[in-house]
């Protein structure tokens, strides 16, 4: 049997590695009582245990990203997951619900970082807590701050009472 050498990415791919899929997320009622009857949308992506993203300019000039965990058990065993640039850990957000949370990174090392890394304590998985018919490992979701308008500002909105210094 022939064996070969490890290859490593040259680039990170542009859409980042260690994500699933684009998805659809829903922010409704149940977690946000002031919301509006339509329910919001925006795009966002799960992590599992550690997935990395590039660094984009709009990210680098807005400063935050959005972060959420459905972890069934985090309010017994709460998620941490660490935020990591090239210098080392940037953040650390621990989440106890399901809210949503605006993540704001340091000015200084975010101009410096090229990608950032997300890494959780812990995964779940949908099919064996029997909540969906989805046997993904799932840590937590990011969303990325897009725009100024539409779904993304309604959305920050309702954060502004849960936001994260």
């Amino acid at each position: 049997m022939t064996v070969s050498p490890p290859s490593f990415f040259e680039a990170l791919p542009e859409d980042g590695i260690g994500f699933h899929p684009w998805a659809k997320s829903l922010i409704g009622r149940h977690f946000y009582p002031g919301l509006p009857a339509e329910p919001v949308i925006v795009d966002a992506r799960w992590t599992g245990m550690q997935a990395t993203l590039n660094v984009t300019e709009l990210l680098r000039n807005k400063g935050f990203i959005y972060l959420q965990s459905s972890n069934p058990y985090q309010e017994r065993r709460p998620v941490c997951v660490d935020i990591i640039g090239e210098q080392g850990c940037m953040k650390r957000a621990w989440f106890w619900n399901g809210h949503w949370k605006k993540i704001h990174l340091p000015p200084d090392q975010l101009k410096q970082t090229k990608t950032l890394t997300f890494r959780v304590n812990q995964t779940w998985n949908p099919s064996l807590v029997k909540v969906l018919d989805d046997s993904r490992d799932l840590g937590i979701v990011v969303a990325l701050p897009e725009f100024d308008e539409g779904p993304y500002f309604l959305f920050e909105h309702l954060l502004q009472s849960r936001e994260e210094a």
